[in-house]
């Protein structure tokens, strides 16, 4: 599996987001590549859940403060 980041206060937290994308991404890989193995792609979705849950809560937070990712993306609902 992939190593999870460190402690938050060890790293700052756009450091930790990068680093989660990085480990988003990796999950995906694994995923695609255990495409023969349904048990190993339940895990690592269980994992993906879990990672992007919990990146999403601390991205929107420090990203898009104040509800900016909800305008932003009810902008490019209506735009598309």
């Amino acid at each position: 599996m992939v190593e999870q980041p460190r402690e938050i206060d060890q790293i700052d937290i756009i450091s930790l987001i990068k680093q989660e994308h990085d480990v988003t991404r990796t999950l995906l890989e694994e995923f695609k590549d255990a495409s023969k193995d349904p048990a190993t792609q339940q895990q690592l979705c269980w994992e993906l859940i879990r990672v992007m849950s919990s990146h999403g809560a601390k991205e929107e937070e420090v990203v898009y403060p104040g509800g900016t990712n909800a305008a932003f993306l009810g902008k490019f609902l209506v735009l598309t």
